[in-house]
């Protein structure tokens, strides 16, 4: 009952426009090993504005990606990272680009080799737009509706990911009382959580969180592997939503009761930046 309660179905078009699926391939260039390409520029047309829905790439252990929109702003505030297989994030609302607009990608490449990403943009254009909520019909249902029609009015809500890395832990060790800063330009509604790890077993490295009022979410370290699915591209809600403030720096606690080091560990906020319109 609790899970049909925050699920909505998007709201019928307003005024004359209809959607149509689109998917965009884009092969990027070489990256030499070792370097970062910030100038990988997606451009989608003159004929419609593009909503981004999801977006996948194949990586390669050690490389990692970010995405900035048509205004040139962030959507992911650091390389998203995990072991060799696809990182596949989903954005709710959907990230709109207008017709003649471009995204960027940037590629990391933490490897001993050069390396050439493959990225698969998967959305829909608009056509003769309206005034209509974005819905995204590639996030699951609980996801996208939390974050549907719950804007309060005079707000906006854009799509981001804070990505809190935590480098490599050693195997029996902890980090405590780690302090990841929200970004000063807008507030943060932390939604749904994503993880990446590589060596030590998810349900062998375990987390907790504070929210926006200091306050633990968890009364102990909880293994990784209950809370989200790591390594996949399928981050699970978090519920009830947590609302940090503008610059707001929450503690985040981390056990790794493996014999192996957590390497590459990552946890992944998904979420959205709500600022004043």
């Amino acid at each position: 009952m609790a899970a049909q309660s925050i699920c909505r179905l998007p709201e019928p078009p307003r005024g004359r426009c209809f959607d149509q699926p689109r998917v965009i391939r884009f092969l990027a260039e070489s990256v030499a090993a070792g370097e970062r390409r910030t100038d990988q520029y997606v451009y989608v047309g003159n004929k419609a504005d593009f909503y981004l829905c999801r977006l996948a790439v194949d990586t390669p252990v050690n490389c990692g990606i970010k995405l900035r929109d048509t205004d040139d702003r962030d959507r992911i505030s650091a390389p998203m990272e995990q072991g060799a297989g696809e990182i596949a994030p989903t954005f709710t609302p959907a990230i709109r680009i207008p017709r003649g607009g471009r995204m960027a990608l940037e590629i990391w490449n933490n490897t001993g080799s050069a390396q050439q990403l493959s990225f698969t943009l998967t959305g829909y254009n608009r056509y003769f737009e309206g005034d209509m909520r974005s819905f995204n019909p590639y996030a699951p249902p609980i996801q996208a509706g939390m974050n549907d029609g719950s804007t309060p009015p005079g707000w906006r809500d854009d799509s981001f990911i804070y990505v809190v890395n935590f480098g490599d832990v050693a195997a029996g060790t902890s980090l405590l009382n780690q302090p990841f800063r929200i970004n000063t330009d807008a507030d943060f509604i932390f939604r749904a959580l994503g993880a990446a790890v590589d060596g030590a077993d998810a349900s062998e490295v375990s987390v907790r969180w504070q929210d926006g009022q200091g306050r633990w979410r968890m009364n102990a370290p909880i293994p990784l592997n209950l809370l989200t699915l790591a390594n996949s591209e399928q981050p699970r809600p978090v519920f009830t939503e947590i609302h940090y403030q503008a610059g707001a720096a929450p503690l985040f606690d981390v056990v790794n009761a493996s014999a192996s080091s957590a390497d590459g560990l990552q946890l992944w906020l998904v979420g959205v930046k709500r600022s004043k319109q």
